[in-house]
């Protein structure tokens, strides 16, 4: 016959489980360490860790090892899944801005080497970009003009962004 005691002994996480648990929250805390200023008050954190973040800035070595250590202790009395969140929505934010660009930098390199075909093209996805602007900075660039390739990213970069096209990371 099985007891109350025995039954609570497999109610409860394993010590494994409760390891994983304390290091997912050391890892948020690591990533903690990451944010600026601004990006941790916007997460609304607890000011004791908010403080304990603050003082690991200025650490070295094995000081700033034990404050890791402390910061993974205060992050377990903490809810971590909004923090889990904001962290997660601000990567996936930061790769869509990588998106945005890398796709920038592909139409000026396009406008650069294809010349008239890839001309065509990004008029017909960008209607209100001024075609004949894009067409000299185009040819400026290919001349290797000082400053001609920043000028045509620059172009393509704000009709990109203020266009009623195609969304700059291609959804």
């Amino acid at each position: 016959m099985t007891t109350h005691d025995e039954l609570d002994e497999f109610d409860r996480p394993s010590r494994g489980a409760r390891k994983r648990e304390a290091q997912a929250a050391k890892d948020l805390g690591e990533a903690l360490l990451e944010l600026s200023e601004a990006d941790l008050k916007a997460l609304d954190l607890p000011e004791r860790l908010l403080d304990a973040l603050r003082h690991c800035r200025g650490l070295r070595k094995e000081a700033l090892r034990r404050q890791r250590q402390y910061i993974g202790k205060l992050m377990r009395q903490v809810d971590t899944g909004p923090i889990q969140a904001a962290i997660e929505a601000r990567e996936a934010a930061r790769r869509a801005q990588a998106r945005r660009f890398h796709r920038m930098e592909q139409w000026r390199d396009r406008l650069i080497t294809e010349g008239e075909t890839a001309l065509a093209t990004f008029c017909d996805e960008y209607p209100r970009v001024n075609r004949k602007r894009l067409a000299a900075l185009a040819a400026d660039a290919r001349s290797q003009r000082p400053g001609a390739s920043r000028a045509l990213f620059r172009l393509v970069s704000d009709t990109m962004q203020t266009s009623d096209g195609p969304s700059p990371d291609g959804q």
